[in-house]
């Protein structure tokens, strides 16, 4: 097959697809094929959460009263554990594609959808703070998610 290895189960490695997606599916797929796998996807759920979890663990606070500490302090924390925190990203996208397959969400469809509606309703954002006369660089965060649930319960409504 082109882009891919043949290896055999018995030695414990996979053949590879050449996205990311479609490996760790992949992978996921043969791992479970030798009765590795959750028997639901309520476990697989509750492993994702604990890769969010230590994700969590390794970012930096949210709130440092002090800007110029809070820079350092995220500086630091970004040295220190950059590499850990790839690390837990990827644990943590590793298991919402188990997720995704043992609820039997294609993955890569799935998100291809969600940044199509992302893009949908950051559109419609940006849109509704043109006619508002704002500029997204110049307001918080909570005004802009203000916008953001607008859009988002106006398309609920629609649907």
């Amino acid at each position: 097959m082109p882009n891919q290895q043949r290896n055999s189960r018995d030695e414990g490695s996979f053949s590879k697809p050449a996205d990311p997606l479609g490996r760790a599916l992949h992978v996921q797929r043969e791992a479970a094929s030798l009765n590795f796998d959750w028997p639901h996807a309520r476990g697989a759920l509750r492993k994702l959460l604990e890769e969010i979890e230590e994700l969590e663990a390794l970012l930096a606070p949210d709130v440092t009263p002090d800007p110029a500490t809070r820079r350092a302090a995220e500086e630091a924390a970004e040295e220190a554990a950059s590499e850990a925190v790839e690390e837990e990203v990827g644990d943590l996208l590793f298991a919402a594609v188990n997720v995704a397959r043992l609820c039997d969400v294609p993955p890569g469809p799935a998100l291809s959808s969600a940044t199509e509606k992302f893009e949908r309703r950051f559109g419609e954002l940006l849109s509704r703070a043109k006619q508002q006369g704002i500029d997204p660089r110049r307001v918080s965060l909570e005004e802009l998610d203000l916008l953001w649930e607008s859009v988002k319960r106006e398309e609920r409504d629609r649907a």
